[in-house]
């Protein structure tokens, strides 16, 4: 799965998010996994709108993907509720999976 993301299906997930989000209905957390890598300032955008209707699972997952990308504006978002608090509290995606299963 890894090997397999790109910018364009980071995109496109989010995308996907909005779209489910907007009706009022959660992601899976895993998308994240898929989008860290690629994070840039329109996905940055589309967390901030949708961040104040993530269930805590999905901003432990939004929080572990920033601290994994390498997009410094935003990591300054683990600095503020409510990513604050889930931010740390996973620090690799097999964690998060594991976690999940209990």
């Amino acid at each position: 799965m890894d090997q397999r993301t790109n910018a364009s299906l980071a995109h496109t997930l989010i995308d996907y998010a909005r779209e489910r989000w907007s009706a009022g209905r959660s992601t899976d957390p895993m998308l994240w996994r898929l989008v860290s890598h690629f994070m840039d300032e329109a996905i940055l955008k589309d967390i901030r709108e949708g961040l104040p209707g993530l269930s805590e699972l999905e901003r432990e997952a939004v929080a572990l993907a920033i601290a994994e990308s390498g997009f410094e504006p935003a990591k300054e978002l683990l600095k503020v509720d409510p990513l604050k608090m889930a931010a740390g509290r996973k620090t690799s995606w097999n964690e998060f999976i594991n976690d999940t299963k209990n």
